[in-house]
């Protein structure tokens, strides 16, 4: 073991080809990979890219090893990157999470409910509006409370009388007619449901991801033995070591 590591850190000082320095940029640019295993994967086409240069140039047997499986270590993780959305995991979204719901039947159901009921007040609006011969009204959102129908203080006796009042200025008052309040209070269930279901699926997700850790921490090991040879060369460098 200390013969094959000497021998890679020699390669890395003695090599005349360019393929150590790309690997090093390659490793420079990298996160914590341990804490977030994902987004190692975006290095590893780059890599792959490498693997002609390093069969042809690298002679160590222990940094050809290290170099040449990371790659096939990685490949799980394709997968899984190509389902999430890499935005909405940044801001913590989970219900805007998975891209492709193929494999999500119940988020999916739960997302096409939600559409259904969202159109089904879209186009109430219609009927509102020969309501209140407005052909122009449209709903009002107000401090997250959407679906309004926002009147001037001058014409609410136009209002009938089982439309329910949800707030008021002193030029304007908005109501939600009752066809709104019960589809708003479904749509809104519906939402809660969607957080629920998407919580779930996103365990249900990690665990399913979490079969191919033990590959994917050999690859992080890979990259942290081939980054601690890239150190020592650099001290045997500065040092005239033999």
């Amino acid at each position: 073991d200390i013969n094959a590591r000497l021998d890679a850190i020699s390669d890395v000082l003695h090599s005349e080809s360019s393929v150590f320095e790309q690997v090093e940029n390659h490793l420079r640019k990298l996160p914590d990979i341990e804490r977030g295993l994902c987004s190692i994967y975006h290095k590893k086409s780059e890599l792959q890219a490498l693997m002609p240069a390093v069969n042809s140039h690298v002679w160590s047997d222990l940094l050809r090893t290290l170099i040449l499986e990371t790659p096939e270590l990685l490949s799980p993780v394709e997968h899984y990157l190509k389902i999430l959305n890499e935005q909405a995991a940044k801001v913590g979204d989970k219900t805007e999470l998975f891209k492709d719901l193929s494999d999500f039947p119940l988020i999916k159901k739960r997302k096409d409910e939600i559409q259904e009921v969202t159109q089904s007040i879209q186009m109430h609006l219609q009927e509102l509006r020969k309501i209140l011969k407005l052909p122009s009204l449209q709903y009002v959102t107000v401090s997250g409370q959407e679906f309004m129908i926002e009147i001037k203080n001058s014409a609410v006796s136009c209002i009938p009388a089982d439309w329910v009042k949800v707030g008021s200025t002193k030029a304007v008052s908005r109501f939600h007619p009752p066809f709104i309040v019960e589809n708003y209070r479904r749509l809104n269930q519906l939402r809660e449901q969607l957080v629920l279901d998407c919580n779930v699926e996103w365990l249900a997700f990690l665990e399913n991801f979490g079969e191919h850790y033990h590959a994917l921490c050999k690859a992080v090991n890979h990259l942290a033995t081939v980054d601690c040879i890239f150190s020592l060369a650099k001290v045997a460098k500065q040092g005239n070591y033999c």
